[in-house]
């Protein structure tokens, strides 16, 4: 069975690499991208490490070029949130440098392979933002959040979540009838067991006391 290459098909959809990203003491998020072209363009760009797509982006507005994009990556000041994109793609970028493997950078500009702008009944298509969705799709890259893997992911965390919960609530409910028996059927040890007994006891009891008391 063949080994999938991401850049090889990437290549073959026109991209280039552009440049790649190192471990640097010069800014204080510790890494710096060096590209060697397309640096002023407005690109579709792909973060690769060996043969793996590991991100696909876009310069969104028309004044980004991939040198803006790559330094807003590269700058703390652009993270606030610790689920925003850019924090995201940058730790992955630097836990894979320092394991000691490479972090490089693809780019592609469509103009310069569709010189004829494409449009559709009359309104020009913009081919950077068109074009990230579908390679999202195809290269399926594990950083983008919007990627049938990490949304099959998330569906995964999700339906765990929803497992354990109805879990809790059968072992609430046997624990609150005394059913012994019921909380071994369920998975749990004999200690365990005894443990949920107990602490089901106790609550009990100090809601009798208060209930008293008033």
């Amino acid at each position: 069975m063949a080994v999938p290459n991401d850049v090889a098909d990437l290549t073959s959809l026109g991209f280039v690499e552009a440049g790649h990203w190192r471990l640097s003491d010069r800014h204080a998020t510790g890494l710096t991208c060096e590209l060697s072209c397309c640096s002023d363009d407005r690109v579709v760009y792909a973060v690769v490490s060996g043969n793996d797509v590991k991100y696909v982006g876009i310069c969104e507005a028309d004044t980004r070029t991939l040198k803006k994009r790559m330094n807003s990556y590269r700058s703390s000041r652009a993270t606030k949130s610790k689920t925003s994109t850019n924090r995201r793609v940058r730790e992955g970028i630097r836990e894979i440098l320092a394991g000691g493997s490479e972090v490089k950078v693809f780019a592609l500009d469509p103009s310069t392979r569709e010189p004829t702008p494409i449009t559709y009944k009359g309104i020009e298509v913009d081919l950077v933002k068109g074009l990230e969705n579908p390679l999202t799709r195809r290269f399926n890259p594990e950083w983008n959040r919007r990627s049938p893997r990490v949304l099959d992911e998330h569906k995964e965390r999700r339906e765990a979540r929803r497992v354990n919960d109805r879990l809790q609530h059968k072992i609430f409910r046997a624990a609150n009838r005394g059913d012994r028996q019921k909380l071994l059927d369920l998975g749990l040890n004999e200690d365990l067991a005894k443990a949920w007994l107990d602490k089901v006891s106790e609550v009990k009891a100090k809601t009798r006391d208060s209930r008293e008391r008033a």
